[in-house]
């Protein structure tokens, strides 16, 4: 059997100066995965190749504009050139919008047109879509159709090379949620060559048998969220039970869990990010080329459930506590310092919540020494406090610790709410 080799860099280089739209697109590929200073060539050649109607340099270039990379970013620029790419059929530009328009800034959160673009996206081929879409009819687990259908999804996107969707069959094999069919050693091997984490175990209901309901794919329904129960009114605290599904628990720690790394903190009289003993856990931090849809659907509903619109989150953040690991009495509040180089027209962090991913066995409580009140760790449920008075001044009062895990893991997710807006799409 015959194989054809890709060209070389110095054959590419050639045919990229001589106007050659594909190898433009096909060097600043290898150039972004081989240099990490050649961002700035690597968006001229995504430009010029996309001037030149190449469809895959159209979205790459445009998905450089929105983060930001070797440029200022424009999510407004980005959008235009989307939309372009999307009228002439490539897939990874409506799923883009899709995510886009979740913000409701640059484009209107027309959940309708979302999941249209999803669909369209995931019959291109689009692995991204395809895992949004199974998570969303993975989440009806009382309907066999829908529950047939997240797992064609995931099936598909697991062959096409996706770990997530391989780990996250391989979730529901381990829990007595799905039998493992013919394909069970070749998710195995995709998640072991990728070096997935392991992830505490997450059991969730087991999917019904019985008759089906017609599919439907209505994304706004996946924003209704339990009713906050308030604690303590000084400090503000309230917690929400269920916030999120066992599934959608499994789906962050899989998605953070390879950015893991020693968490920092503030140091209060600098601003600086360092390691201290204040803090012994593990964090990723969920920035925008990680956030996909279903991470920013997750934390639209997470924010809208305590009445903050989710364009005022900072960039959640995963935490994992290991035996031993705490987080010493402490303040979410900014100092100037740190707040004056991070966005201050966002204003002050008002609000924390904090969303536990998975039992704890022993530990890892949330104490609130000002309330006289713990809030123990349970899959999917929330506690949200105020930073903040109501005059807007940081409030010595929200004082709050994580206490040691003693026994098992402690995983969460934290939104950090300014408040006023902090995204830009």
């Amino acid at each position: 059997m015959s194989t054809t080799a890709l060209p070389d860099l110095q054959t590419l280089r050639a045919n990229a100066a001589g106007g050659a739209p594909n190898a433009q697109f096909q060097l600043a590929r290898m150039l972004l995965a081989t240099d990490v200073d050649a961002a700035a060539e690597a968006f001229d050649l995504y430009r010029r190749a996309a001037e030149r109607n190449h469809l895959a340099a159209q979205v790459e270039y445009a998905r450089m504009q929105l983060y930001g990379v070797a440029c200022d970013a424009d999510p407004l620029a980005a959008m235009t050139g989307l939309e372009r790419a999307e009228r002439g059929g490539a897939a990874g530009a409506a799923a883009l919008l899709a995510n886009i328009a979740l913000g409701g800034i640059v484009m209107d959160r027309d959940f309708l047109r979302m999941g249209q673009r999803l669909l369209l996206a995931a019959k291109g081929g689009d692995v991204s879509a395809m895992r949004a879409l199974a998570m969303y009819f993975g989440g009806d687990t009382d309907n066999p159709a829908a529950m047939r259908q997240s797992r064609t999804l995931l099936e598909q996107a697991a062959r096409a090379g996706d770990p997530i969707s391989a780990s996250l069959l391989l979730e529901r094999v381990r829990h007595g949620e799905m039998t493992a069919g013919g394909e069970l050693a070749a998710w195995q091997a995709l998640v072991a060559q990728a070096g997935m984490p392991a992830i505490p175990a997450v059991p969730g209901p087991v999917p019904v048998d019985g008759p089906s309901r017609p599919l439907q794919l209505n994304l706004e329904p996946s924003l209704q969220a339990p009713m906050p129960q308030v604690l303590s009114q000084s400090p503000r605290v309230a917690t929400l039970e269920g916030l999120l599904t066992p599934e959608e628990c499994r789906y962050v720690m899989l998605m953070g869990a390879p950015w893991l790394k020693r968490a920092r903190v503030v140091d209060p009289r600098t601003g600086e990010w360092l390691e201290h003993p204040v803090r012994t856990a593990f964090d990723a931090t969920f920035n925008d080329m990680i956030e996909d849809f279903p991470l920013r659907l997750l934390q639209l509903r997470m924010a809208a459930a305590i009445g903050i619109d989710f364009t005022h989150a900072e960039q959640m953040v995963l935490l994992r506590y290991l035996p031993g690991q705490e987080y010493r009495p402490h303040r979410d509040y900014l100092p100037p310092q740190t707040l004056a180089g991070d966005r201050p027209q966002a204003g002050q962090r008002a609000t924390t919540l904090c969303t536990y991913l998975c039992d704890v066995e022993s530990g890892g409580g949330t104490a609130f020494p000002e309330a006289n009140r713990v809030v123990e760790p349970r899959v999917g449920r929330a506690v949200a406090f105020r930073n903040t008075d109501d005059a807007g001044n940081p409030d010595p009062a929200s004082l709050h610790a994580g206490a040691p895990v003693l026994a098992g893991e402690k995983w969460l997710a934290t939104l950090w709410l300014r408040e006023r807006r902090y995204r830009t799409f």
